[in-house]
């Protein structure tokens, strides 16, 4: 077929916005309103009318219109200040989401105004007012929240965000002391004071105020975090101590024991390294996300994998046997056993997950996939008429097995399969299914040598869907082969080129067209195609022509007719190495022959 081939403090978490914020509808980054727990959700007043509940409802599915529609009516109906206050606040709501910036503030106000001390309202105004770039008002905003809600923290995380984005990290540090205060030191306000000190670029500082944390204020979590810092400083032994003190607390609190890991390997002692790790791997209680993310970061040391791979192996096999169900951990030890070439383990995995998840069509695809990328069509095509049973709505797995059909040649089963894809899809309806099934079909009907046919279906597919690139370029080019309608051939490849101008695939049907073209011709035609033909295989060469051998060769072609041999002799020896056996070395000898007789 001739196809295209650790706990830390956000600081500064609003973008700033200058001029008017309120003078236009503007965009702005409301992502932080969205999704936080301001917005799951607010008390429903008793005794609600059925629109607030309908406008609730609609609003649940996202249904923005009709839920504004019956939040107005509920507001019309409103018999009080809190019913008044929550339909108004809904509207503010979904105002936001509209990216109605001045309609939300207007909502918001009118809330506020039946309730000046309503902590949704005032919270979601300060963060308009921090995102529209007007600090001094959500100060005040923020300031009215502490006061009338002086239990609640998030007031004083938002004001230090103001603070830090004027570079005040100082009234930071007051908000801090204030929060300490109130409820004593936490693992989140030790580091907030930390990423204080980073925001002000003083690490030294973040040191030394992290390095004397009491020990009774010490979590797990800060612990390791020193140790972290330590081991930046090459302090091996102190960062070592504070790991074994996170451990003490908590045995199984891994960003220690990868602390530890790191300082034996950085000390070359790997034989410890992979003890340590081997140890967090086989723990079935510590959670598979919080290994991946070490195996990741592993593998990104490229110069560890080679020399310690027998190491390797056996720790993602352990990975493996702690987690066999779990499809994260599948997908990431098959992938790393393929990249290895331990194809048989790699296909087991995948296998077991599909035991595993016998309703998972996913999972069923990914296996189909692993014996494909083995070269194991047989197997591939079984596993894909498997799975066509267990899935009977699903195009991906007839599709699968057309492809693996087509892989060996099987071109009339191949056929049978798109026919059984076609009634599906007609069947459900799917038009762009359907129209991509057809242009399918018409590629086997060209390697079943069934010209009459394969141009039929492309007609009924250009018809059905005039721009459809693929199809497009697929007839544009059979054409161009059988040497028939080249100006309507070259009409389509332009339209081909256009859609994707860089698809090197296209350049060349569009240049070979062009190409065909010219050689009908005589000067100075001819040579007005040639170089129009040479000029955009130039492009298709640096957007990838280089890795097809069939490219290859049309360039050589087009660079013969133009006597540039030495060139065009270069581009055949390229297409040679591509494709062994496609005859380009016996062309390329007989060109030579042809090319001294000129």
């Amino acid at each position: 077929m001739r196809l295209a081939v650790a706990a830390v403090l956000t600081l500064m978490i609003c973008a700033a916005f200058a001029g008017n914020a309120y003078a236009q509808k503007k965009v702005l980054n409301l992502d932080s309103l969205l999704q936080g727990s301001e917005f799951v959700k607010i008390d429903i007043p008793q005794n609600s009318s059925s629109a607030f509940l309908d406008g609730v409802k609609y609003l649940n599915q996202n249904d923005l219109q009709k839920a504004k529609e019956n939040f107005n009516e509920a507001l019309n109906q409103a018999q009080s200040n809190e019913s008044r206050t929550a339909a108004l606040f809904y509207l503010g709501k979904i105002a936001v989401m509209n990216q109605d910036v001045p309609a939300a503030h207007a909502y918001l106000e009118k809330a506020l105004e039946n309730d000046s001390t309503n902590f949704w309202c005032l919270s979601i105004m300060g963060k308009i007012y921090a995102a529209a770039g007007q600090l001094p008002e959500a100060e005040k905003t923020y300031n009215k929240l502490i006061k009338y809600h002086p239990q609640d923290n998030e007031a004083y995380y938002e004001l230090m965000n103001l603070y830090a984005r004027r570079g005040e990290f100082e009234r930071c540090f007051e908000m801090m002391d204030r929060i300490e205060a109130k409820n004593g030191r936490t693992d989140q306000t030790i580091m907030t004071r930390y990423n204080i000190y980073r925001a002000q670029q003083n690490m030294e500082g973040a040191f030394k105020f992290m390095s004397g944390i009491e020990k009774a204020d010490r979590s797990p979590f800060i612990s390791c975090i020193i140790g972290d810092l330590y081991a930046e400083k090459m302090q091996d032994s102190t960062a070592m101590a504070y790991y074994n003190e996170a451990l003490e607390e908590d045995p199984n609190f891994t960003n220690a024991i990868y602390g530890q890991a790191e300082i034996y390997k950085h000390k070359g002692d790997y034989q410890t390294y992979f003890r340590k790790l081997t140890t967090v791997m086989a723990s079935p209680s510590i959670s598979a996300p919080a290994k991946t993310g070490y195996l990741h970061e592993m593998f990104r040391n490229t110069r560890l994998e080679p020399k310690l791979k027998p190491e390797i192996d056996s720790l993602m096999m352990t990975f493996y046997q702690a987690h066999p169900a779990d499809t994260s951990v599948t997908y990431l030890c098959a992938s790393y056993f393929y990249s290895n070439n331990d194809t048989k383990l790699a296909k087991q995995i995948f296998s077991n997950n599909k035991n595993f998840h016998p309703d998972d069509p996913l999972a069923a695809q990914k296996y189909i996939l692993a014996l494909f990328y083995d070269k194991d069509y047989e197997g591939a095509e079984a596993a894909a008429r498997e799975s066509m049973k267990d899935f009977q709505d699903s195009l991906v797995f007839p599709e699968l097995l057309a492809y693996m059909q087509y892989q060996q040649k099987k071109y009339d089963q191949t056929l049978e399969t798109y026919k059984l894809m076609l009634k599906m899809t007609q069947k459900s309806g799917d038009k762009e299914a359907e129209i991509n099934v057809y242009s399918q079909m018409a590629d086997i009907y060209y390697k079943l040598e069934d010209q009459k046919e394969c141009f039929r279906i492309y007609k009924k597919v250009i018809k059905m869907a005039p721009d459809h690139i693929p199809s497009l370029n697929n007839y544009a080019y059979f054409l161009s082969e059988a040497g028939k309608d080249l100006k309507n051939a070259r009409k389509m490849s332009q339209k081909t080129i256009e859609a994707e101008p860089d698809n090197p695939t296209y350049l060349d049907t569009y240049a070979w067209i062009a190409y065909l073209i010219g050689m009908q011709m005589d000067k100075p035609d001819r040579d007005l195609y040639l170089d129009e033909a040479i000029k955009t295989m130039k492009h298709a060469m640096l957007y990838g022509g280089k890795e097809s051998d069939v490219i290859l060769d049309h360039y050589a072609t087009m660079l013969y007719a133009t006597k540039e041999y030495e060139l065009a002799f270069i581009y055949w020896e390229q297409a040679a190495k591509l494709a062994p056996d496609a005859g380009y070395m016996e062309k390329l000898k007989l060109k030579k022959i042809e090319a001294k007789q000129k």
